[in-house]
């Protein structure tokens, strides 16, 4: 039997001996990363060719969501984050952006109430903020969230090795189905996905600064709003679940001949 092994991550120097003995001379094993970055670490790790070592990114579910509606005309947009409030995400820019971009509404979903009340006595923020809070919503109630956004922001700090080199994040697959613009961190766990002014904009990591730049490059240009839009919107069919699926029976069945 073929077994395909696929990395998430680095493992951790408790189990490098435990894989080196599995993979090294191993002709039974499928080997997989979830990017390009993590492929090289592994190849480096075990002292294994990188060629052996396919790249089979994270993925999306694209029947759950509908046509996009884009509102290019409206004055205030609403730029919006959705996704957890974990360390790593980079949420401060994201909050210092919205103070200095008052003229539009910022939105963030994602975490609980405490999360959202500890952010709001960091950043001084008061009921006449612009910006608002949702905590964290299911899957069945996010498409509606995704249809009111005018531009999604992916913040990712450049502060730790997973979320830089290794992370393929979940939530760029659905901002790229949603149909909507986005503005992400550039980083390589990012860029190897998108590429800047094609199908994305993207700013220097843990930099509110730049964030802002690109916040106002995009909000008054209709024609980068529509062009970042249908071509992340073509690019995502490359990462949906059934994509990943059928990759990794095609690496089985070439393997099997």
């Amino acid at each position: 039997k073929f077994v395909l092994l696929e990395f998430y991550d680095e493992p951790s120097k408790f189990y490098l001996d435990i894989y080196k003995r599995s993979i090294v001379g191993n002709k039974k094993l499928i080997l997989t990363a979830i990017t390009s970055n993590l492929a090289d670490k592994i190849s480096e790790l075990f002292q294994i060719d990188r060629k052996i070592i396919e790249i089979s990114p994270s993925g999306v579910d694209k029947s759950r969501f509908s046509k996009p509606t884009l509102n290019f005309n409206k004055v205030r947009k609403t730029i919006m984050y959705i996704w957890s409030l974990h360390s790593n995400r980079d949420i401060d820019s994201f909050i210092l952006a919205s103070k200095n971009v008052n003229e539009h509404d910022f939105i963030i979903i994602g975490g609980t109430k405490e999360d959202s009340k500890k952010l709001k006595a960091k950043f001084n923020l008061n009921k006449k903020s612009n910006l608002s809070f949702s905590s964290h919503q299911t899957h069945s109630q996010i498409a509606d969230y995704y249809n009111n956004a005018d531009i999604l922001i992916l913040p990712m700090t450049a502060n730790q090795t997973h979320t830089k080199l290794y992370a393929s994040p979940n939530k760029l697959f659905e901002y790229m189905a949603s149909g909507k613009p986005i503005i992400a961190s550039d980083l390589p766990s990012i860029n190897e996905v998108v590429s800047d002014n094609h199908s994305a904009l993207l700013f220097k990591p843990d930099d509110s600064i730049d964030l802002t730049k690109k916040i106002y490059q995009l909000v008054n240009n209709k024609k980068l709003s529509k062009k970042l839009s249908l071509n992340s919107l073509d690019l995502v069919d490359n990462y949906t679940w059934e994509t990943k699926a059928k990759n990794m029976l095609d690496l089985i069945k070439d393997r099997k001949l």
